[in-house]
């Protein structure tokens, strides 16, 4: 636990929406609007934001696949956090074509 509380902390003191909204494939901020992770394979879910739209992206939902336990629980957990606080979440699409996500950042 105090791992994953070094980990958002760092998180939070080296991103903030400025220096994110630069960097070309993240979404820019939005709130959590649904997290389904009634899916069909271990670490992945499906995210809805508020207000985010991308045509290439089925039903304007991010995939979030991350092969390794440890890390999609962490990212897990922080998206949750957010959702839970109403805190603003910025995900970042390496290939805007396919949705998917492996990187995240909350806003305060």
């Amino acid at each position: 636990m105090k791992k994953l509380k070094t980990y958002l902390l760092t998180i939070a003191v080296f991103y903030s929406a400025n220096i994110l909204a630069a960097e070309q494939g993240w979404t820019g901020p939005h709130h959590i609007k649904l997290v389904d992770s009634a899916t069909t394979s271990k670490n992945n879910a499906l995210i809805s934001l508020e207000g985010y739209s991308n045509s290439t992206c089925s039903s304007n939902r991010i995939f979030l696949a991350i092969a390794d336990d440890q890390k999609f629980n962490q990212l897990f957990s922080m998206m949750l956090g957010a959702f839970h606080a109403g805190k603003k979440v910025d995900f970042y699409l390496p290939n805007s074509s396919d949705c998917t996500s492996t990187r995240l950042a909350v806003i305060k």
